[in-house]
């Protein structure tokens, strides 16, 4: 069979899998492995869970931050513009020149804007800080009416590349020349960057900080690093469209704050929001969870190296204790099969646990238990041969003496068949009667002789018959003593399990052996009965013959006397003649099934013989050495006796 037959591969795994070792690593290592396992995941659990909290608060605080910096701005925006409004209200000087003190104003400061106009309520430039070269125009602007009675900041809008983004608030000229609207056009740019950066500056490079106005386009991100409106278009200002659930979570509330964590995998994302209701923007900070975990990855990785590592220090530790334990049990199967191979010298050391050494103990017991036990069967099995020689012998007696019977029933028929011949020549000639009747006499006195001889051989046959009938009672005795060494031997290989089920055959053996003795005994015992039988009616047609020729010796008698009579004498001569030839015919069929029987005891006997000698090999062992049957005879184990449970 190949090696990559999955039949010898199923073999290879269920041996291995009947292995000690095997069976004492794979339950500890599950369990081990399990419990590690589940310590490993309530601790990096619990790590992620207190970690993933830690970065919700942050990313909402960095929201709030983001958010109260944007208002704060926006604060210092309307005020800045308020304060040009006020120098505007002070100021004593025309119409006319108010570009020119507006642009004295306005370059004599740090702003916020890139330029402040002065409008009027038809959203006409009236003045601008840039003079002249001004291409600011508001006419058609929705939000006029309003900034023209408050102070507001406009919606950021993108127009022709670039963004407008507005601040603006009602203002009145001195001497009340003029009342408008006074702008300041919002370097978008350059003012959301420092809002915002001053936020992330001080914390992980991994977080997003985001505003997003109402309509989910995206103002300003932490990742732009633009310069100009251009710019920050070209990275997505008012261009790219952010619909995440912070985002969502943001505007439609009405300045609540809070966290929410969205995506799957490497995706997955922490974020914290805010609505600055000045602006009415949503603030997000967000971190990828995979990086705000790392650490807890780190501590994952490292556990499963420890998990690894002892799992690795616990197949080792537990091979050890296998081969420790497995030791002792290796020898005492090699002595097991030492035994088995017949030598009963082997013994195992009493080594190892106190189990070990216990067990040791009783297989080293057992083994001499099984030494006696076998030297008793030997015995048993030379008293089975010499019983068996003995019924041969007498079954090869009583063939001969059969045969003697039938030779001699042969030689009476004869006789009885001349007699009838003689009796037909009295009837043709009465002259020779007398000569013929002297003979005839003669011959029935001889027939008589031979018939008693037989009668007596006979009746020695039915002896003989009888001493078998004693043999088969003794061999009877045998087959019940040795299914008794049987019974015994398979209950002392019983105590000894699995290492005494090769005894056990020996055991099944020697009882088959014994039934099988037990029946062909019955069946001689039938033979025999059926024998006797025979015997006994040969004897008695015997009789009948005798008593027949003494009737044809008085015939014969009166023949001499009455010679007017001979052809009656005669006639019954031939009846008695007939008669005799029949019952000697009965006489030989008789005999020769007597030495049927004869020759099929001789053939069991044989047989028994024959088991007797299998049994005396099946038991033969070696003992320091070659043991035969001698000298098991000579040197017999001295052990106690065997006991026979009740129940079997």
């Amino acid at each position: 069979m190949p090696l990559g037959d999955p039949r010898l591969l199923v073999r290879h795994l269920t041996a291995l899998s009947r292995r000690f070792f095997v069976r004492l690593l794979v339950p500890t290592l599950v369990l081990t492995v399990a419990v590690m396992a589940a310590v490993v995941y309530l601790v990096t659990s619990s790590s992620a869970t207190a970690l993933t909290n830690a970065t919700s608060s942050h990313v909402e605080d960095l929201a709030r931050a983001a958010s109260a910096r944007l208002d704060a701005w926006n604060q210092l925006v309307q005020a800045e513009l308020s304060g040009y409004a006020a120098a505007l209200e002070a100021s004593s000087t025309p119409l006319s020149g108010t570009s020119a003190e507006m642009g004295r104003l306005f370059f004599a400061r740090s702003s916020a804007f890139s330029e402040i106009a002065l409008v009027n309520t038809q959203g006409q430039v009236v003045a601008s800080s840039a003079g002249s070269v001004s291409g600011l125009s508001f006419e058609g602007s929705s939000w006029l009416t309003t900034a023209a009675q408050e102070a507001i900041i406009t919606p950021i809008q993108e127009q022709s590349g670039h963004l407008d983004w507005y601040a603006a608030q009602p203002v009145t000229t001195g001497s009340l020349s003029f009342t408008g609207i006074l702008v300041g056009v919002i370097d978008t740019a350059q003012s959301l960057g420092p809002v915002f950066l001053s936020v992330t500056n001080s914390t992980s490079s991994s977080i997003l900080l985001q505003a997003v106005g109402p309509d989910h386009l995206l103002i300003f991100s932490s990742t732009m690093t633009a310069q100009s409106d251009a710019q920050m278009i070209q990275q997505g200002a008012l261009t790219q469209r952010v619909d995440t659930p912070a985002v969502d979570s943001a505007l439609q509330g009405s300045g609540k704050t809070g966290t929410v964590s969205y995506g799957q995998g490497k995706s997955d994302t922490i974020a914290g929001y805010t609505l600055d209701l000045p602006l009415g923007w949503a603030i997000v900070a967000s971190e990828p969870s995979d990086v705000a975990l790392a650490s807890v990855a780190n501590q994952q990785a490292n556990a499963s190296l420890a998990l690894l590592g002892g799992a690795l220090v616990l197949v080792v530790l537990l091979l050890v204790v296998s081969m420790r334990l497995t030791r002792p049990l290796g020898q005492m199967a090699a002595t097991a099969r030492r035994i088995a191979a017949g030598d009963l010298s082997a013994r195992v050391d009493r080594a190892g646990t106190v189990e070990i050494s216990t067990l040791a103990e009783s297989f080293n017991l057992m083994v001499e238990r099984l030494g006696g036990l076998i030297t008793r069967v030997q015995l048993t099995s030379l008293e089975l041969a010499e019983s068996a020689a003995g019924l041969s012998a007498a079954s090869s007696e009583l063939a001969a003496s059969t045969v003697q019977q039938s030779s001699a029933a042969t030689e009476t028929s004869a006789s009885m068949e001349e007699l009838a011949s003689a009796s037909t020549q009295i009837a043709d000639t009465v002259d020779q009667v007398a000569v013929q009747a002297m003979e005839t006499r003669e011959s029935l006195e001889q027939a008589q002789q031979d018939i008693r001889a037989t009668s007596e051989r006979t009746l020695a046959l039915a002896k003989r018959v009888e001493e078998i009938s004693k043999i088969l009672v003794l061999i009877n005795e045998i087959a019940d003593q040795s299914s008794l060494l049987a019974l015994n031997a398979a209950i002392e290989a019983a105590r000894a399990g699995d290492v005494g089920r090769g005894f056990t055959v020996v055991a099944d053996e020697v009882r088959r052996l014994a039934e099988r003795t037990k029946g062909l005994a019955a069946d001689i015992a039938g033979i025999t009965q059926g024998t006797k039988a025979e015997t006994s009616a040969t004897v008695m047609a015997m009789d009948k013959g005798v008593a027949e020729l003494q009737g044809g010796l008085r015939l014969m008698e009166q023949v001499a006397e009455a010679s007017s009579q001979v052809r009656v004498a005669t006639r019954q001569q031939r009846i008695a003649s007939s008669r005799v030839v029949d019952a000697m015919e009965q006489v030989s069929v008789a005999s020769r099934q007597v030495s049927t029987t004869a020759q099929e005891i001789a053939v069991a006997a044989g047989g028994q013989a024959t088991m007797a000698a299998e049994l005396r090999r099946g038991t033969t062992v070696s003992m320091d050495g070659e043991v035969g049957v001698d000298a098991a005879i000579a040197a017999p184990v001295d052990l106690p006796p065997l006991a026979v449970s009740s129940s079997a």
